[in-house]
C-alpha cells in the first residue's frame, strides 16, 4: 500500500464519502440508515481511508460489554482499492486508537458463511470460532392479511419484553444456560454477553424482543424458554428485518413469528423487505422455512440457506 494513504476518525459530515464508497449487501445495507446515529452514539466511533482527497475505505469499532469487547462493524472497501492492504491498515490504525484508551480484552465480529469459506483458513489462524448460527434469507413483498390465528396457547403466546425482563434473564443461570448456548446474545448481528450493561444497546425502538415458557417442559429455575428479536432497518431495497431466535420449538417458534411478521406488516407500507432469520441447532431449516410459509408472501425469492459466524480474538 502506498505512503498516500493516510486514516482518521470518520464524521458525520462524511456521509456521502462514506456512502460513495461503493454498494455492498445487495441493497441490504443498513449503514445508510444508522450511520448519523452510529456516529453520535458514546460507544460508536468511525474510521476512514483517505487517499487523494477521497474516503476509500469505513470500519466502524463498537464497544460493548462494559467497554471490555470491540465490535467491528459496518467494514467495506472501494472495489479500486480492495487487495492493496487498505481494510487491514485501516484496522490496524483503528486499533491503535483504541489501544490508547485501554480497557478493551477482546475483539469480535460476526461473518456470513460466503465471507467465512473464501478467508477461513485466515480467520482461523487469528480468531477463535465461538458461535455457528443457521441463517435463512427471504426477499419479498410481504402481505400478511390472510395470515390464520394460531390457537390461543398462553403457555407458547409470546411477550413483549422490557429492560426490566432482560435483566432477570441475565440475572437467571439456568435460563441463560437455555437460551444462549454460547453465553453471547447475538442481535442484529452485534454479539453481547450477557450483562446488564448491554440492555439498553439491545432494546432499541426499532427492536421487538418477545419471549414465551412452555411450562409443561421447563424446570422451575428457566424464566423462558424461548426468546426473539427482530430489527428493521431501512434499506436501498425497502426494509431489512433481522429474527434472532433463541431456544424454543416449533412451537413456539411459530408464534413468535407470527408476532414479528404482525410488526413487520405494520412498518413495512408495503415496500419490499429482506427478511433473515438466525437460530441454533434447536430447529431443523425445513421447521422455520415451514413456519415462514405460514406468512402469506407475494412472490417471494426462493430461501436462502446459509450460517453466521461469530469469530473473537484477544485485543491487541
Amino acid at each position: 500500500m502506498g505512503s498516500d494513504f493516510t486514516f482518521r476518525e470518520a464524521t458525520i459530515s462524511d456521509y456521502h464519502d462514506v456512502m460513495a464508497i461503493g454498494e455492498v449487501y445487495n441493497g441490504v445495507d443498513y449503514l445508510p440508515s444508522r450511520y448519523e446515529d452510529m456516529m453520535r452514539s458514546h460507544n460508536h466511533t468511525g474510521y476512514v481511508s483517505v487517499v487523494n482527497g477521497e474516503i476509500v475505505a469505513f470500519v466502524a469499532a463498537c464497544i460493548v460489554d462494559n467497554g471490555e469487547t470491540l465490535v467491528t462493524r459496518a467494514g467495506r472497501v472501494n472495489d479500486k482499492y480492495r487487495g492493496q492492504g487498505v481494510y487491514g491498515s485501516l484496522l490496524r490504525f483503528a486499533r491503535k486508537q483504541i489501544a490508547a484508551v485501554g480497557g478493551v480484552k477482546y475483539e469480535a465480529f460476526t461473518t456470513l458463511s460466503k465471507n467465512f469459506e473464501e478467508n477461513k483458513d485466515k480467520i482461523k489462524a487469528v480468531y477463535t470460532e465461538i458461535l455457528i448460527k443457521n441463517a435463512m434469507y427471504y426477499r419479498s413483498r410481504f402481505k400478511i392479511k390472510d395470515f390464520k390465528a394460531l390457537p390461543n396457547d398462553l403457555n407458547t403466546m409470546p411477550t413483549l419484553l422490557q429492560k426490566a425482563d432482560l435483566e432477570n434473564i441475565f440475572s437467571s443461570d439456568a435460563t441463560c444456560k437455555h437460551l444462549f448456548k454460547s453465553n453471547r446474545i447475538v442481535c442484529g448481528w452485534v454479539p453481547f454477553r450477557l450483562l446488564s450493561s448491554n440492555i439498553d444497546y439491545i432494546l432499541k425502538p426499532d427492536t421487538l424482543l418477545l419471549a414465551s415458557c412452555r411450562h409443561d417442559r421447563s424446570n422451575n429455575d428457566v424464566i423462558y424458554t424461548c426468546l426473539t428479536a427482530g430489527m428493521h432497518t431501512p434499506c436501498k431495497l425497502g426494509l431489512v428485518y433481522s429474527i434472532d431466535i433463541f431456544g424454543g420449538d416449533v412451537s413456539e417458534v411459530r408464534h413468535h413469528i407470527q408476532v414479528h411478521a404482525k410488526n413487520l406488516q405494520s412498518v413495512a407500507d408495503d415496500r419490499e423487505c429482506a427478511v433473515t432469520v438466525m437460530w441454533e441447532d434447536n430447529l431443523l431449516p425445513a421447521d422455520v422455512e415451514s413456519i415462514l410459509n405460514g406468512v402469506d408472501m407475494a412472490e417471494p425469492t426462493r430461501a436462502q440457506a446459509g450460517k453466521l459466524y461469530l469469530l473473537e480474538k484477544q485485543f491487541q
